[in-house]
Formats: structure tokens, C-alpha cells, sequence
């Protein structure tokens, strides 16, 4: 292990949240999954997490590149969690389209999607 790798879940452990905003929005590389792996693994039953995503569980081996350990954080991430789910509507694009319509304008996606309006 590095001594990047080392400071980084030593400095976790007097994080009280720590939140993963878009987790499993953008591939990881191995290095970058076992150390999440490790992370999540040290905090576990240790303090809160946050974790927010868009994709199902199901789909998580698109971002994990091996499957037993995508497993086993999902095994962490859900030990004892509470789980919201609140659909595949993105938040983002649906205020975007209210935005839109208050001003009485239309846009396509494209040009939503160019001002940020897509998740």
C-alpha cells in the first residue's frame, strides 16, 4: 500500500459522515476500487455514510472491474443500511423542465443538457 493510500483511510477514520456523492457514475480503476473497498471496509459499523447514485445495484460491475470485490462493497455499502430510493427521474432534469416552463420557454435536451439540467 502507498503512503497516499495510507494517509488517505487514516485521515477517514476521524470523519464522523462521509458522504460519496455520484458513486458508480464513473468507471474505477482497480486501484482506485480496492481502496474504496478498503475505506468502506474500516468504516463499516464505524461512523455514517452517505452515498448517493443513480445506477441499480445490478449494474455496478460496469464500474467495479471485478465482480467479487463490487460485491463485497455492495455487501458493505448495505450492512445495516437504510436504503431511499427514489427512482430513475433525474432530480437535475425535472427542475431544469419546471424552470423551463415557468418561463414559458421550451428547450430540447440538448440545450438542457448544455446548461446542466441533466444529471
Amino acid at each position: 500500500m502507498s503512503e497516499t493510500e495510507t494517509s488517505l483511510t487514516f485521515k477517514d477514520n476521524f470523519i464522523e459522515l462521509l458522504i460519496l456523492d455520484e458513486l458508480a457514475y464513473v468507471p474505477l480503476s482497480p486501484a482506485d476500487a480496492e481502496l474504496l473497498f478498503q475505506v468502506l471496509d474500516e468504516r463499516t459499523e464505524v461512523s455514517a455514510l452517505i452515498c448517493t447514485t443513480n445506477l441499480p445495484f445490478g449494474e455496478w460491475t460496469k464500474i467495479f472491474p471485478e465482480p467479487r470485490l463490487c460485491k463485497a462493497v455492495v455487501d458493505r455499502l448495505t450492512f445495516n443500511a437504510h436504503i431511499v430510493e427514489t427512482g430513475t427521474e433525474s432530480w437535475r432534469f425535472k427542475k431544469t423542465l419546471e424552470r423551463q416552463k415557468r418561463r414559458g420557454t421550451r428547450s430540447s435536451a440538448a440545450e438542457i443538457a448544455a446548461e446542466g439540467g441533466a444529471a
